[in-house]
């Protein structure tokens, strides 16, 4: 069966997904709408005295990159380039708003370091916590723990609030079904497609959800179609035995 077929399949048994298979945007936490409303937010609020002009430019570019739920990668050089500064006040900038617990930067040998924002901490990103139910929170725990058994033991000190809003997501994706949501991410950790996604993060595997709901719609009917004809063949032989 191709692809389009199985998204074909999967529309029929899968309501979330749209007429063109892809997420439906109405299960996007961080959309357009309510990024700006948290710029907005964060430029009214009452911020750490440490912090000056630049550190809030910082924030305000990693709010317009969604780094709420994924790290980028922009180098320092970057930031430097689009901020108009030198490098060494990036460096800077970066340390305080670590040291207010704004900025998650993990260290990463000989790459450049990874950048993403801490939602626990930042009181304009209230709103978006709101959103994040206790399912999700326990859904992360539980990837979190099927990563530590594939082998993954570090995970950065922001590691978890970052994976909520992706969790939540795929959660609104299933219609709030938790059990639902556990089965397609472990569909996705044992199929090769999908594993490389897997291990990276929930925001790397919502890209790929509807490609994974299709796939797993397929995996149930064939099993209930090999159930029934199971079921069918046990019942000829009772026949034929009576």
């Amino acid at each position: 069966m191709t692809l389009p077929t199985y998204l074909e399949f999967a529309r029929d048994h899968w309501p979330y997904l749209g007429r063109t298979g892809k997420l439906n945007n109405d299960t996007t936490l961080l959309t357009d709408t309510a990024t700006l409303a948290t710029i907005r937010n964060f430029i009214s609020a009452e911020k750490p005295a440490s912090l000056n002009p630049v550190d809030i430019l910082h924030i305000v570019y990693l709010m317009t990159r969604k780094a709420e739920d994924h790290s980028i990668f922009d180098s320092q050089q970057t930031l430097a380039r689009g901020f108009n500064v030198d490098v060494k006040t990036i460096v800077r900038s970066q340390k305080r708003l670590a040291k207010v617990d704004y900025l998650a930067r993990p260290q990463r040998r000989g790459r450049t370091n990874l950048l993403s924002l801490n939602i626990l901490k930042i009181p304009s990103e209230a709103p978006l916590l709101l959103k994040i139910t206790q399912d999700a929170k326990d859904l992360t725990l539980r990837y979190q723990t099927a990563l530590r058994k594939a082998g993954q033991k570090r995970f950065h000190k922001n590691w978890l609030a970052q994976q909520f809003p992706s969790a939540q997501r795929l959660l609104n994706e299933c219609g709030g079904d938790l059990d639902l949501t556990c089965w397609m991410l472990g569909y996705a950790m044992t199929t090769p497609p999908y594993i490389s996604s897997f291990m990276k993060s929930l925001y790397h595997l919502a890209g790929r959800w509807p490609k994974i709901a299709a796939g797993y719609a397929v995996l149930q009917q064939q099993r209930q179609d090999l159930k029934a004809m199971q079921e069918s063949q046990e019942l000829q032989q009772g026949e034929v035995a009576a």
